[in-house]
């Protein structure tokens, strides 16, 4: 499947920064972006196995309220990755634009080329959809291990 120009740039701008970090030393900034795309493969690997099990859930013989109470937990589970994953990105982000050795040559948006206006403002959507390219990138180039 061919990369889109969005996917293409998310990847750029990781690079980008990781590029910079390592240039200048800046190991915090290193281990800052590291522990976000470890938060980045645990959120996307929670929502492939939430989607598996929710598929799964159709086919079996349960009553609605065992059901909803399934989904609620997961859901939950869900809901706590998210705001891990949401939480990380903004340490990151706020580390490479106000503190960082690079904070000087750091694009709009931080480590995400995605919208930057809607990522400064703290636009959710943006994260998950950011951790989503992110992972899938990092994997096709195999920085990253299945």
């Amino acid at each position: 499947m061919k990369d889109s120009k969005r996917d293409r740039l998310v990847f750029e701008r990781y690079r980008k920064v990781t590029t910079l970090l390592k240039e200048e030393n800046d190991k915090k900034g290193l281990r800052l972006v590291q522990e976000l795309i470890n938060e980045c493969t645990d959120y996307i690997n929670y929502l492939v196995n939430y989607e598996r099990i929710m598929g799964l859930q159709r086919f079996r013989a349960q009553s609605d309220s065992e059901e909803l109470s399934k989904f609620v937990k997961l859901e939950g589970a869900r809901a706590d990755k998210h705001e891990i994953l949401i939480g990380k990105f903004k340490e990151t982000n706020i580390y490479l634009i106000r503190d960082s050795k690079i904070k000087n040559q750091v694009p709009k948006g931080g480590i995400c080329s995605l919208e930057p206006e809607k990522v400064l403002g703290g636009d959710r959507s943006i994260i998950g959809w950011w951790a989503e390219i992110i992972t899938k990138q990092l994997l096709q180039r195999g920085i990253l291990k299945k």
